[in-house]
């Protein structure tokens, strides 16, 4: 009995060390326990590898009744700045790369953990669309909802890896960063990453079912909603057309605006030819416009 417990032991030390160290240096902060590695460095390295991750723990840790959500182009817009503007504490629960399934499923664990006030969900055209189905926040909520998930995640693996290697070398990993010049990563993103959402297009009928029932929820608890389309460059705008979804875009905003108040910032105009006032055809370089637009109470939209 005794050589078992021995022989058990040492068969099991390795994992008990992988664990300690994945403890240690929480790439995720999900224990929040070990403090190693700075958070500058992980958000320059875990939030990137999965933003719905490190956002949900943080949240967790630091709710707040009022909540964004959407892709890259709302995770732009800071907290502290629409804090400033109304009074009122939010947090951003938009992911780089977020899609609508990863909205749905935000919503509704956010909606389960506080009351929620007031919810602005950025939405543009290029995710209403079934094809574009990643979902992030499966894993994620399982993660949340059991700790041994996280030890065996490749991705919290990875981000691992990254903090201990830019920790010891101070070195940046410059995730995400496109290696080309501006001009060529504008052509790149209209010439390959377009095709992508619109060379097959599928009307969503179970994304706009699934934004019907959040907007059901919303009234139904006295929960302000909002959607949000945040600009793009005319460049893409035209790929709408190019592409032959036009009507099928009219479609979108039709649907949206009939669930809730919608504020629509994505339109040809002096701001959207301006490639001064974008980072690439997809994103602007600043949240202004729509911090303006929706809190700042410049439109009729944002009343």
């Amino acid at each position: 009995m005794a050589l078992f417990v021995k022989r058990l032991i040492l068969f099991l030390s390795p994992l008990f060390w992988c664990c300690a160290v994945v403890v240690c240096v929480d790439p995720f902060n999900y224990f929040g326990i070990s403090h190693i590695v700075d958070d500058k460095i992980k958000r320059e390295t875990s939030l990137k590898l999965h933003p719905p991750l490190w956002k949900s723990v943080a949240f967790r840790r630091c709710p707040a009744p009022n909540i964004l959500l959407g892709d890259s182009r709302m995770d732009r817009v800071q907290v502290d700045k629409v804090k400033r503007l109304t009074g009122e504490a939010y947090s951003n629960l938009a992911y780089g790369g977020g899609t609508i399934p990863e909205i749905i499923g935000t919503f509704w664990y956010v909606a389960r953990s506080v009351r929620l006030e007031r919810v602005y969900i950025g939405v543009n055209f290029n995710l209403y669309n079934s094809f574009n189905s990643r979902d992030r926040w499966e894993e994620t909520e399982s993660m949340l909802q059991n700790p041994l998930y996280y030890f065996v995640n490749t991705t919290v693996l990875k981000a691992l890896w990254y903090n201990v290697y830019c920790s010891l070398t101070r070195k940046s990993a410059h995730i995400g960063e496109p290696a080309m010049s501006f001009d060529s990563f504008w052509r790149y993103q209209l010439v390959t990453v377009t095709p992508d959402f619109y060379a097959r297009y599928q009307y969503p009928s179970d994304y706009r079912k699934d934004l019907e029932k959040i907007a059901e929820y919303c009234r139904a608890h006295g929960i302000s909603l909002v959607f949000i389309i945040p600009p793009t460059h005319v460049d893409l705008q035209r790929e709408v057309s190019a592409y032959g979804l036009l009507a099928e875009e009219r479609r979108f905003k039709d649907d949206l605006k009939a669930l809730a108040k919608t504020v629509d910032l994505d339109y040809d105009c002096e701001f959207s030819r301006d490639r001064k006032n974008f980072i690439d055809p997809y994103h602007v370089a600043s949240d202004s416009i729509i911090l303006e637009e929706v809190w700042g109470h410049k439109t009729a939209a944002a009343e």
